[in-house]
């Protein structure tokens, strides 16, 4: 590849190595950052001087001045997999413990040995599975937002548990656990953990929370179900229904539920958190009506 259609492909950036093998000397080199058309982001890696600089730029630069067996971690690992709206902090990257990487300015390296399974790559870029993301963001400020996103993303309690058992007693490893054990139940946020948590206290244990069913001929995950009366109980979370994708599939699986038999009740974050109570009494209601017309 030339330099220009390097550039491009890597949000403006290029390496030595990648300018050498396109047929660049080290004089032009130099020339490029002596006359400003480059400037060096980390040793070794330049950036062109047109675009601005950006999150994407950084992280791209810091992993590849890292070298290949380096993985994005904490919160930059979070903003790439799309589990936060932006990263917080000095970037931060795993590398094995036999590596001779030092730390960097803008860089913090982590030294741990990671299995396979726990590597992703995403856009180029290898990180930490979303599970193991997960995790070692629990104890961040926005750390029980990720956990949650993690979930409501297809992260299964399975896989945190088995990511946990991988951690071990590496830092933060206490508090994922607690938080491991916290969503057991198969809850993926907090206002769906206060509602299991009424329900219970109101004697409900028939409403189970992470129900798979079908209806219609496709499979369905619930927020809270009861199989053998079919209702189903979904709290509309901003973060997990706001996007037009997921907004038009939860709408079909509506009608799927509804054509099937399904009584589907909504509520939403504002109403557990308000009116827990009020809540509780139109699941009771709703059960009570689905146990009347059993009975004729």
């Amino acid at each position: 590849m030339r330099e220009h259609e390097i550039l491009a492909a890597q949000d403006g950036l290029i390496t030595r190595g990648q300018a050498l093998a396109a047929g660049m000397s080290d004089t032009t080199i130099r020339r490029r950052v002596t006359t400003l058309e480059w400037a060096q982001v980390f040793p070794g890696v330049y950036r062109h001087t047109a675009p601005a600089v950006d999150d994407r730029l950084m992280l791209r630069a810091a992993v590849w001045w890292a070298g290949p067996q380096a993985v994005v971690c904490g919160s930059w690992a979070a903003w790439w997999h799309g589990l936060c709206a932006e990263p917080h902090g000095a970037i931060a990257l795993t590398m094995p413990r036999s590596s001779g990487r030092r730390q960097q300015r803008h860089v913090v390296i982590r030294r741990r040995d990671l299995a396979s399974c726990d590597i992703v790559v995403v856009d180029r870029l290898r990180l930490t599975s979303r599970a193991l993301t997960a995790l070692e963001n629990t104890s961040l400020p926005t750390g029980y937002d990720v956990f949650d996103r993690a979930l409501q993303r297809h992260v299964s309690v399975q896989q945190l548990t088995d990511a946990m058992e991988r951690l071990h007693r590496a830092t933060g490893a206490p508090a994922a656990r607690r938080r491991t054990q916290l969503v057991s139940d198969g809850t993926v946020s907090r206002p769906e953990r206060a509602l299991a948590a009424g329900l219970r206290a109101a004697g409900m244990p028939q409403v189970k929370a992470g129900v798979r069913v079908t209806a219609g001929g496709r499979w369905c995950w619930l927020d809270f179900a009861v199989e053998t009366g079919k209702l189903a109980i979904e709290v509309d979370g901003v973060s997990a229904h706001s996007d037009p994708g997921v907004f038009h599939s939860d709408r079909e699986r509506q009608n799927a539920l509804i054509l099937d038999g399904w009584t589907v009740l909504r509520f939403t974050p504002w109403q557990i958190h308000t009116d827990l109570p009020g809540v509780l009494r139109q699941i009771a209601a709703a059960l009570d009506r689905i146990r009347y017309e059993n009975s004729q």
